[in-house]
């Protein structure tokens, strides 16, 4: 399968403070976010190729992405870049990941693909329970969605048919411009769904249930035991924390109350 790192778009604030054109380049621990991405798709098995999406126009340094190949998308949306992906896999599989993952695993990645091609889904999306995630990141804030498993928050990486992902790019861009709007999330969900998610009711499969009808494919919502999916930098203190668990062990250490120093969190 082929992985596409999504590397396009905006720099936004948290780029421009870290004197960056683009998120992707922002460094963590001394390397851009984007290298940590490209290192752990190119370590997963069932990825066979690794390609960054990036702006038109924009190509970012080849030291950064590790000598993935590079596709620029025809414009600057998310659909563009989501489009792009797809066109790169042909009549196959994509595996979709956004560039903003400071920690992510080849064991991470590969646990979404078994998943997503076990199922037989045309879009398998990953979802993480809260608790996992602020346990391995202590600190973070996660917006979260109660489902009757539990609390989750949204994972940035998906798997999807390219055929299928081809034909539901409207559907698609209509949902991820209307995800932050109660308005726009009611009129996508409908009124019945937002209440039952209010009252934390519908299940997983609910939700996937409801995907399939918003985007008219089949749907997989895969609950992935990995906390580094759900840990994205959005926010100045994602970038803090990333850089406090992710620098070298030298540099990583904290006050204790009896000796000063304390030994590196070797869980990272």
């Amino acid at each position: 399968m082929i992985a596409a790192v999504l590397a396009g778009g905006q720099g936004g604030d948290l780029a421009l403070a870290a004197g960056v054109e683009v998120k992707a380049l922002i460094p963590v621990a001394g390397r851009p976010l984007v290298s940590r991405v490209v290192e752990a798709l190119q370590g997963a098995q069932q990825i066979d190729e690794v390609v960054v999406i990036c702006s038109p126009g924009r190509p970012l340094p080849d030291a950064a992405v590790l000598g993935a190949r590079q596709v620029p998308a025809a414009g600057a949306e998310f659909s563009d870049s989501l489009r792009a992906a797809a066109q790169e896999a042909g009549d196959g599989y994509v595996c979709l990941v956004t560039a903003d993952l400071p920690a992510l695993t080849p064991a991470a990645v590969d646990a979404v693909v078994k998943f997503a091609l076990d199922s037989g889904a045309d879009l398998t999306y990953t979802i993480v329970e809260a608790g996992v995630v602020s346990e391995a990141f202590p600190g973070t804030v996660r917006t979260t969605v109660r489902l009757r498993e539990g609390r989750f928050t949204g994972g940035n990486v998906a798997v999807a048919r390219a055929e299928v992902l081809l034909r539901s790019l409207a559907r698609i861009e209509s949902a991820f411009g209307r995800r932050k709007s109660i308005v726009g999330l009611t009129l996508l969900l409908g009124p019945m769904f937002l209440l039952r998610l209010a009252f934390g009711r519908p299940s997983v499969a609910d939700a996937a249930a409801r995907g399939e009808a918003i985007l008219g494919c089949r749907v997989a919502v895969y609950a992935s035991p990995h906390p580094e999916i759900g840990f994205d930098v959005d926010k100045p203190c994602d970038l803090e924390l990333a850089e406090r668990l992710l620098a070298p062990p030298a540099d990583r250490t904290v006050s204790t109350p009896d000796s000063g120093l304390q030994s590196p969190d070797s869980r990272l």
